[in-house]
């Protein structure tokens, strides 16, 4: 179904969610997550865009149930950032221009539990349609994003400390490994 809400769907699938569960994932985590940590998120994101804070609440604070107009689909990078902070898992997003794979940013609770094969991947495909997919068996992991911008010393530390057991998975990607759907499972919304 393709109505805006989509990217929310995948990563509320991806959560073991049920898809009609989408505004519970907005609403109740991510939207709690940019409260909980609002000056920290304003930092980040304001560092790579001015309004950018605004721009992605108010994109996640789409609570209607109709086609969202463009300016409410998931905005990816920073969509990724807080999923992998809120749930404390990897997140990777493949695109045919530029895969990415997202940690946590800071250690909380939920980071404390993360568990390395403990992943949400989704497709985002023709500009405007994402889906949910899971890999099975052992497979490259998209480049890891630690942008600068927001990417602090004990963040950098976390990250790489989370990346050496992952160092085999992320070189073939980056040696121009092409990912090939038809070995994966995958949950089209």
């Amino acid at each position: 179904m393709l109505d805006g809400n989509c990217g929310f769907r995948a990563v509320t699938v991806g959560l073991r969610f049920d898809e009609n569960m989408r505004l519970y994932v907005q609403q109740q985590q991510l939207l709690d997550e940019m409260d909980t940590h609002r000056d920290a998120y304003r930092s980040i994101f304001e560092n790579i865009q001015e309004d950018m804070y605004n721009l992605l609440y108010n994109s996640i604070n789409w609570q209607q149930v109709q086609a969202a107009p463009f300016q409410y689909w998931m905005q990816m990078p920073y969509t990724g950032i807080l999923i992998a902070q809120r749930f404390g898992m990897i997140v990777q997003l493949i695109n045919i221009k530029r895969s990415q794979t997202y940690f946590p940013l800071w250690r909380s609770a939920k980071c404390e539990a993360i568990n390395p094969h403990q992943v949400v991947s989704f497709v985002y495909v023709h500009n405007n349609h994402f889906f949910n997919i899971k890999f099975e068996g052992d497979y490259p992991i998209p480049s890891v994003t630690l942008d600068r911008a927001y990417a602090s010393q004990t963040t950098t530390i976390y990250a790489i400390g989370a990346l050496k057991p992952l160092k085999l998975h992320i070189e073939p990607y980056e040696s121009g490994f092409e990912p090939k759907l038809s070995g994966s499972s995958f949950y089209a919304l």
